[in-house]
Order: structure tokens, then C-alpha cells, then sequence
């Protein structure tokens, strides 16, 4: 792995180097997390070229060195990667409870003959609601809604939350085409 390097013919003077490129080369690949890989390959990675350092490491490729090359530049070599905090983005309850009350109005939905749905609430409460079709389409139902709250006065969630919504609600109500 390590024999492609060799910046002189005698051995002895790369020896220490050489131990030491291998040691970090085995915790790089070790390593769990791509945050871990690049904070080691990043204590090195200045000291090669792209074609030393995909030659010393199998699997590595280009957009990586370039990676670890730019953390190495904008910190430090070796520094801590902090991964990304991802902050999902919760719906506003109050906005989702307009819409549903007025999806589940009866001028959209109309109940049938067969069957019956059972709620499963979070507080183990188990609710039965009949069936129910939906009357209308999807993007005029959201189209509806969006006139409705600009007439009323109320800031609606986004077309595509809506959609998402009613796919999500769809699966309890099947489509009517009057």
C-alpha cells in the first residue's frame, strides 16, 4: 500500500515518515464516520499529491481529498468536525388544525354504506369513524382553503405542506368522482 511512496532510495531517512503515514492511513480507515475520516486525512493530506494519496488509501476518491484539503485550509489540520445539527422544521399546530377542520367539513367529504375506521389516539383512547370519500381534488381542495383563509383573515401553510397533507389523509379516504 505504502510502497508507491518513496521520495529518495535511502530507506532509513522515510522510515519514521513512512511509520507514520501508515498509522494514520489505518486510522483513517478504521474510522466510522466521514466526519472522523476527514479530520485525519486532513492532518496529512497537504503533504501529498492527489495521486500519492488515492494510491495510499483504496476507496478515496478525488472530491474527498479536495474535502478534507479545505477543512485542513479554513481551520486547522486535525481539528474537530462538529456534524451538522439538523433542525426539522415543525408544522404549526394551530395552522394544521384549521386546515384539517376544514378539509373534514361536510361539503367536502361525503360518508358511505361500508365500514368503519378505529382511531388509535396517543393516550391509547381508540376512536371509530365511519368511512368517508373525499369530494373533491386535491389541489382545489388546497386552492379552496387558500381563498378561504385570505378572505378570513388567516396565514395558510404553503400549497405543497397542503398537498402533503391531504396525501397523507388520503389514506384514510378513498377519491369520489361525481
Amino acid at each position: 500500500m505504502l510502497d508507491a511512496y518513496s521520495h529518495s532510495t535511502d530507506s532509513d531517512v522515510n522510515l519514521p515518515e513512512k511509520t507514520l503515514l501508515s498509522r494514520l492511513v489505518t486510522l483513517y480507515n478504521e474510522a466510522t464516520n466521514w466526519y472522523t475520516r476527514q479530520q485525519i486525512l486532513s492532518v496529512f493530506v497537504a503533504d501529498y499529491s492527489k495521486t500519492e494519496l488515492l494510491s495510499f488509501i483504496p476507496g478515496l476518491t478525488k472530491w474527498r481529498i479536495d474535502e478534507a484539503r479545505k477543512h485542513a485550509f479554513r481551520t486547522s489540520p486535525g481539528r474537530i468536525i462538529a456534524p451538522p445539527v439538523l433542525q426539522r422544521c415543525r408544522l404549526d399546530p394551530v395552522k394544521v388544525d384549521h386546515f384539517l377542520v376544514f378539509i373534514s367539513s361536510p361539503s367536502f367529504l361525503q360518508d358511505v354504506a361500508y365500514g368503519t375506521k378505529t382511531l388509535r389516539l396517543s393516550d391509547g383512547e381508540t376512536i371509530e369513524i365511519p368511512n368517508v370519500v373525499r369530494t373533491v381534488v386535491a389541489s382545489r381542495l388546497t386552492h379552496l382553503y387558500q381563498s378561504y383563509c385570505s378572505e378570513s383573515g388567516f396565514e395558510p401553510m404553503g400549497r405543497s405542506t397542503l398537498l402533503n397533507i391531504l396525501k397523507v389523509t388520503r389514506t384514510n379516504m378513498s377519491s369520489f368522482t361525481p
